[in-house]
């Protein structure tokens, strides 16, 4: 006896449904609470993100950075900050996996300081005192790049 084949008829109308775009999942690093509370609002006004780090030490960070590869996109992390640095910090995790990005907000981002994080592995630096926008900018368009 042979089996029956059976078939799943789809109906002509039928619209493949697409699968949600990702969030953009962030991790931020800074001593400021107002500045980190600020970041994470603009952010979430700008964009389909989550924050999954608010953190100002250092050790905290590099832990959870380096236990959770899988579980950010973008660190955001200033330079100066409590308890660490974040220079150190940006070191630690230069050899990141593809695809995790780490973007430097700091107040000192002068031309010798951006080169100078460019070449420890930042992926975009940024000064508080006039790139806050483009920050967020930079953030929405990682969001778009995202693979979860």
């Amino acid at each position: 006896m042979t089996p029956i084949a059976t078939a799943v008829a789809t109906p002509a109308d039928a619209v493949p449904v697409a699968s949600p775009k990702p969030r953009l999942r962030i991790a931020i690093v800074e001593d400021d609470p107002a500045l980190r509370e600020t970041l994470a609002t603009m952010l979430g006004e700008c964009a389909d993100v989550d924050i999954v780090l608010s953190t100002a030490v250092e050790a905290e960070a590099d832990r959870w950075l380096g236990e959770h590869y899988a579980d950010w996109d973008v660190a955001i992390v200033d330079v100066f900050i409590q308890a660490g640095n974040g220079i150190r910090l940006l070191g630690a995790h230069r050899h990141r996996p593809a695809g995790r990005r780490i973007a430097i907000f700091t107040g000192f981002a002068t031309p010798q300081a951006r080169a100078s994080c460019e070449l420890l592995g930042a992926d975009a630096v940024f000064d508080k005192t006039c790139d806050l926008e483009a920050l967020i900018r930079y953030c929405s368009a990682e969001g778009g790049r995202t693979t979860a």
